[in-house]
């Protein structure tokens, strides 16, 4: 004779007297990644990658602050006249960007 468990003493059956497979509830990662609300993660609903919108505006942020006539007088100080500008500006953007990029 086979010894069935019944369901009032088993915690395999739920109220309705119905087996209870463990596949049928969610575990793990799974759950939470079906179950996010829309407003909770930007990235993963639109398709935009917030840390690239974040470094663009960052970066872009350090060219508008080199490109300023100030900065140009400043940097003609230092350099001298007979050194383009631009190519100073642009070495300084490339060499605070490869910096900055190791530490973001």
């Amino acid at each position: 004779m086979v010894n069935h468990p019944s369901p009032s003493n088993s915690p395999a059956y739920n109220s309705n007297n119905n087996y209870v497979n463990d596949n049928d509830f969610p575990s793990g990662d799974n759950f939470y990644e079906e179950n996010n609300e829309p407003f909770t993660n930007l990235s993963g609903n639109m398709g935009i990658n917030v840390d690239l919108v974040l470094k663009s505006i960052f970066y872009g942020a350090i060219f508008y602050l080199l490109s300023l006539p100030d900065v140009y007088k400043m940097t003609a100080g230092v350099v001298g006249k007979r050194v383009d500008g631009v190519l100073v500006h642009g070495i300084v953007f490339a060499v605070l960007y490869y910096i900055l990029t190791h530490f973001i």
